[in-house]
């Protein structure tokens, strides 16, 4: 049901709630043609938002975090372990995979000792690293959606285009970043 329909249905509501509304409808349905129903909700949770931010939040049956992974719940210092681990792997994968990751991690070989051998100020010289860094830190989202993306599904898809343009624009963007504060730095 869209949003206008809702809204048609449930005059003087707001959106959420029009839709919260519809919803609890076509779940009344759902229950009304499926006898074997796996659970039913108290009245005042089908129409009407109960304090909570969604008003369907009893249909969820979230499981707790530890159920998610293997990997969730350690603590202490095999958590930090497991993190470094994980995360150096993750830098190795970008290497190995990723050129352009490789091509900016070449530069950051370079303009990172440049910014300690030039003569600026210490915050000077801490933007100029910083935002080097920046561009490395950005590059990894970006190939980590552009791999989330790819996993999902290798169609062409107008939001997996999408998807993939935004994240390139954000390393596009990190790089002009670099080039300003580079610019700003050395000339003053």
């Amino acid at each position: 049901m869209s949003a206008a329909a809702a809204l048609r249905s449930y005059p003087g509501k707001r959106l959420d709630d029009a839709l919260a509304g519809a919803l609890a409808d076509v779940y009344r349905q759902t229950v009304s043609m499926n006898s074997a129903a796996p659970f039913k909700l108290p009245p005042q949770q089908r129409t009407e938002r109960v304090g909570k931010s969604l008003p369907f939040s009893a249909l969820a049956k979230e499981k707790p975090v530890l159920d998610e992974s293997s990997f969730k719940g350690k603590t202490g210092l095999q958590r930090v372990w497991n993190a470094l681990h994980y995360s150096l792997s993750g830098l190795g994968e970008a290497f190995r995979c990723e050129d352009a990751f490789r091509q900016e991690t070449l530069l950051a070989v370079f303009l990172i000792p440049l910014a300690a051998w030039l003569p600026v100020g210490g915050i000077g010289r801490a933007l100029m690293i910083a935002s080097v860094l920046l561009v490395l830190i950005v590059e990894l989202l970006n190939s980590a959606i552009e791999a989330t993306v790819d996993r999902v599904s290798l169609d062409r898809h107008h939001l997996a285009k999408r998807a993939k343009d935004i994240g390139s624009a954000a390393v596009l963007l990190a790089l002009i970043n670099m080039i300003g504060i580079w610019g700003c730095v050395l000339l003053g």
